[in-house]
């Protein structure tokens, strides 16, 4: 009786991956192994064990690669909690607290790029399956410079936990974070690690973060469990050394997409599809050989051998426009395949389960009716499974992200800027997953305003959210309201509001006797 095959994560890369790499911890090989070959797909550059059949062509003829995996994890990743920002809420705080904290934040995301290391970040996340934040920060740069974030690349990304350090330790504790990464170091090849480790306090819940930076031998940095011999580092960057007492969370933040339950890491939009992308692009493969057949063809002859030339040596076949064939006995055009709908139909099959699969349907990808778009419920229904979807990963995505401000908020800022605005709250914000359509919000709004249900105040403030950015001054209120005065007089025959307006306009005050506003009586 043969033994089931175990099942996880990464089974269906498995085969694709047939040499994993050796620097990492066994634990881990399979993952990064993974993350290179879904960066493969993505990108349509394969090597290694995922490769085509290739029939019917030469060794050096390259096969055709549909970028069907790129279009789904694109798709999706319009979806996918979509230009996060930030939120200040004044919880116990007062006016003051809360301009200080979206100073400090507006800052840091302008110094930090974050809109773009945001997008750039959370793309490698839905390729791969993994991303995340290192959250740093470097005391001898000018006060209010002196942090940053920093993309983490999910190859880089090693968590440790209790049990795999303590015999019989919990493992759910999170008690070491390591990013590590190949270098270059002359002639060898080396990695570099940030170690961050918590270490409990005396009273077992009060807890230290120790950080250091060592340079290891490729098979030897990951010795950490209770049963590894132990190894030294080649060298010490940065001994361990401890954080700000107000810092107690490691910061790295892991961001996986769409994790099974209990797991760790992330899936990637691809995983399972491997097997349907390889066919499709064998198909494509093959449409693209049937169609230079079709224009071409294939030609056989009752001629024993090859043509020969004067002296009676053996020369190759040509059969191009305008050639004339002598001494070929029969030579007739060999009927093939005469149409490319089937290979169209087979393809599109294939094309149509991949994105049914993954939640990138044509709606999805904007082939949609223009009146089926400008209906709100139509169009949610029609994108109801890629909207799902996406709703469980902005899930995801705005928890560690609120665990990463609430740290920022609680222990980078007061410890590294010497600011402290604790009292406050700042929340991550997404943008709209659909376009806003400007005609119709204004209808309801409008419609809102005039029954008395909703004010004017409230209804700029909401069109102001939605986009309206540039279209109301600080002032609107008022200005509409002098608007609606200066017409309701006009109406009746009364200028002297007009009037008044032109005076103060000019520079006259009505109620100083006349005198310019600034002068001395």
């Amino acid at each position: 009786m043969t033994s089931p095959v175990a099942f996880g994560p990464y089974s269906s890369t498995a085969k694709y991956t047939p040499e994993k790499p050796s620097w990492v911890p066994a634990s881990h090989q399979d993952r990064i192994a993974a993350y290179q070959l879904y960066r493969e797909i993505y990108w349509s550059h394969l090597s290694g064990g995922y490769k085509l059949l290739n029939r019917g062509l030469d060794q050096e003829d390259d096969p055709v690669y549909v970028p069907s995996s790129r279009i789904i994890v694109d798709t999706l990743n319009r979806y996918v909690a979509p230009k996060l920002t930030f939120s200040v809420q004044l919880g116990t705080g007062n006016e003051n607290t809360a301009l200080a904290a979206t100073d400090a934040f507006t800052k840091l995301f302008a110094r930090e790029r974050f809109a773009s290391r945001y997008a750039a970040n959370k793309r490698e996340g839905m390729i791969t399956g993994d991303w995340g934040w290192h959250l740093v920060a470097d005391p001898a740069k000018p006060q209010g410079q002196r942090l940053s974030l920093l993309p983490v690349k999910p190859d880089s990304y090693f968590p440790v936990y209790e049990d795999e350090m303590v015999p019989g330790g919990d493992p759910d504790k999170l008690v070491m974070v390591l990013l590590a990464e190949q270098v270059q170091v002359g002639d060898e090849t080396q990695v570099r690690v940030q170690r961050y480790q918590r270490l409990a306090g005396e009273d077992g819940t009060t807890a230290q973060i120790l950080s250091s930076l060592e340079m290891w031998k490729p098979d030897e940095w990951f010795l950490w469990r209770y049963d590894d011999d132990a190894k030294d580092p080649v060298e010490v960057l940065s001994p361990p050394t401890p954080l700000p007492p107000q810092i107690t969370a490691f910061p790295v933040y892991h961001v996986p997409n769409r994790p099974e339950s209990g797991a760790v890491f992330g899936t990637s939009p691809m995983r399972g599809l491997e097997v349907l992308q390889a066919a499709l692009n064998q198909s494509a493969t093959d449409e693209d050989l049937a169609l230079a057949l079709i224009g071409l063809g294939v030609y056989a002859t009752d001629e024993a051998g090859s043509p020969r030339d004067r002296d009676g040596n053996a020369v190759p076949w040509f059969i191009y426009p305008g050639a004339v064939i002598e001494n070929a006995k029969g030579l007739r055009m060999v009927e093939g395949v005469r149409g490319l709908d089937p290979y169209n139909q087979h393809i599109g099959r294939f094309e149509g389960y991949m994105a049914d699969a993954s939640g990138a349907t044509d709606a999805a990808r904007g082939r949609i009716e223009v009146q089926e778009a400008e209906s709100g419920i139509a169009l949610q229904l029609r994108l109801a499974p890629t909207l799902s979807l996406a709703e469980e990963q902005d899930a995801i995505v705005l928890d560690v992200h609120r665990q990463m401000f609430y740290d920022l908020v609680q222990m980078w800022f007061p410890a590294f800027e010497q600011l402290n605005f604790t009292d406050v709250t700042v929340q991550p914000i997404l943008g709209d997953k659909l376009p806003v359509n400007r005609k119709a919000e204004v209808e309801m709004v409008g419609a809102l305003v005039l029954g008395g249900i909703l004010s004017a105040a409230s209804a700029r403030q909401y069109l102001a959210k939605k986009g309206f950015t540039d279209m109301f001054d600080q002032r609107e209120g008022d200005l509409v309201l002098a608007e609606t005065v200066s017409r309701a007089m006009a109406e009746s025959g009364d200028t002297s509001f007009d009037d008044r307006a032109a005076q103060e306009a000019a520079g006259d005050n009505p109620d100083d006797g006349g005198l310019d506003q600034g002068a001395q009586a």
